[in-house]
């Protein structure tokens, strides 16, 4: 029955899975070059000069610093993907799309709208978040400081390469439908629906100086118009919460490298490095890698490398239970149960299940990254970009999922057990209460994400292929 639902549901063609197969390419690529820059970074003591490249100054803030890490790596990964889609479309300018344009000066002019309402669409956000309370930019707010940083860079560069980035797309890559996915075009959309008199909006709409067909029902709302608006709100959200989380990581990324190369000069890794120095490094390393490359997936689509969204999660439930994983509606769940401590096994006091507790969940945490890799350029929570069944999706269909679940069991379980032996009952509660809610709330996350990609028949083979949702042989 929900299968059917979702296959009803009005939408944007299947993807192209071809792509995806090849994205892990640009994701292992992402990976070195965040790790690599780190390094860098930490020799060039970023954090208080700011990146200096040939003597010239790049960036002078800790946040500005941050974000030049992020356009570098937007920056290499792009290329494979496009590379990628050369491997297997054999060409990334269609024939027949170059053909397909209108005289220059019209053409001009429709990629000039394109940009100014692009900006407007732009304006926009930055204004929701500059008086949303949550976001603190009145108070200014140290939490959400890098992701303003990163506004202003994004505003200023599209400012200076957004029409030459608009007129290169609409010549090479004229496609109709993905005018239609583009943000600037639903604005368009509402400003008509919104105030029908205003006679120069009347006239960009009927006079096709945007690339509008009036028979492809530009005057009314459609499914694909809701795709659209629910992709716009992943990335409002989504975008700000990485920001931060990089932001926070890459700082300890630096320290990590700097404490690395100072001790390594002079003695053994085996002699400074204890388990819970290797735990906090590893899993730094990790979760810079994590973000960024999460962050880059939510930043970019573009039709030059097809990551634009095909669908996107259409019920309240699947949405409540994804955003309930993030602040700030986690202060929610963590206001009435307990979030799991990842060093919470480090107060036992028996070193050897310290040390198999840090040494498995680190495993975890690879698998997890491991799968972020998998994604490249198309990583994005409730969004189908693509199907993605290599790597550690050959052998479960939610291998994040189950991999930062275990990771927290690993955590919690042996904290659990140690309090219950001391006597803390209380403690002990409130661990299991937190620890199994959080798993039923990753279970339901994986629920809605399958009823969300049954509509695309690929997905329903890769599930009679791929049997086990979480764990082989067991779920």
């Amino acid at each position: 029955m929900v299968t059917n639902r979702v296959e009803q549901e009005p939408s944007f063609p299947l993807p192209e899975n071809r792509l995806a197969n090849h994205a892990y390419v640009s994701g292992l690529v992402g990976a070195i070059t965040v790790l690599g820059l780190g390094y860098l970074g930490a020799v060039g003591t970023v954090l208080n000069r700011g990146w200096v490249i040939s003597a010239v100054t790049i960036t002078e803030t800790p946040a500005q610093s941050a974000a030049f890490v992020l356009v570098i790596c937007v920056v290499v990964m792009f290329i494979p993907e496009l590379l990628s889609r050369l491997l297997v479309e054999r060409s990334l300018f269609p024939i027949a799309a170059i053909l397909k344009r209108r005289e220059l000066s019209k053409f001009l002019i429709e990629c000039m709208l394109n940009f100014v309402f692009d900006l407007l669409a732009l304006y926009i956000a930055i204004t929701f978040y500059r008086v949303t309370s949550e976001y603190g930019f009145h108070r200014n707010d140290e939490y959400y400081r890098p992701w303003f940083v990163i506004l202003d860079l994004i505003w200023k560069y599209y400012l200076i390469l957004g029409l030459p980035y608009v007129v290169a797309t609409r010549a090479l890559q004229y496609d109709p439908l993905a005018d239609r996915k583009m943000p600037s075009y639903l604005l368009l959309k509402s400003l008509v629906w919104l105030i029908p008199k205003i006679e120069n909006i009347s006239f960009i709409a009927n006079h096709n100086l945007f690339g509008i067909q009036n028979d492809e029902g530009f005057h009314r709302f459609t499914s694909g118009d809701g795709i659209v608006l629910r992709g716009i709100l992943v990335k409002l959200f989504f975008l700000p919460i990485m920001s931060v989380f990089f932001m926070m990581h890459f700082r300890n990324l630096l320290n990590d490298w700097n404490y690395l190369t100072t001790n390594i000069k002079t003695t053994s890794v085996w002699e400074f490095m204890s388990v819970r120095d290797f735990y906090n490094v590893s899993i730094t390393f990790l979760m810079s890698v994590d973000t960024a490359l999460a962050w880059c997936g939510y930043a970019v689509s573009s039709r030059w490398v097809k990551n634009m969204n095909v669908s996107v999660e259409p019920t309240f439930f699947g949405w409540a239970v994804a955003l309930l994983s993030y602040p700030p509606f986690q202060r929610t769940y963590g206001y009435y149960f307990t979030i799991p401590d990842e060093f919470g096994f480090f107060a036992i006091p028996n070193q050897f299940v310290v040390a198999v507790c840090a040494i498995t969940s680190i495993v975890c945490y690879v698998i997890y990254v491991w799968a972020t890799v998998m994604f490249g350029l198309r990583f994005s929570n409730l969004t189908h970009r693509g199907l993605f069944k290599n790597g550690p999706y050959r052998i479960v269909r939610h291998p994040a999922y189950s991999a930062k679940n275990i990771a927290w069991w690993i955590a919690i379980v042996p904290q659990i057990a140690y309090s219950a032996y001391s006597g803390s009952t209380s403690t002990f509660l409130a661990d299991v209460v937190g620890l199994v809610g959080l798993t039923i709330l990753y279970y339901y996350r994986a629920m809605t994400e399958e009823r969300h990609l049954e509509r695309d028949p690929e997905y329903r083979d890769y599930q009679a292929r791929v049997r086990y949702r979480f764990i082989p042989g067991i779920i």
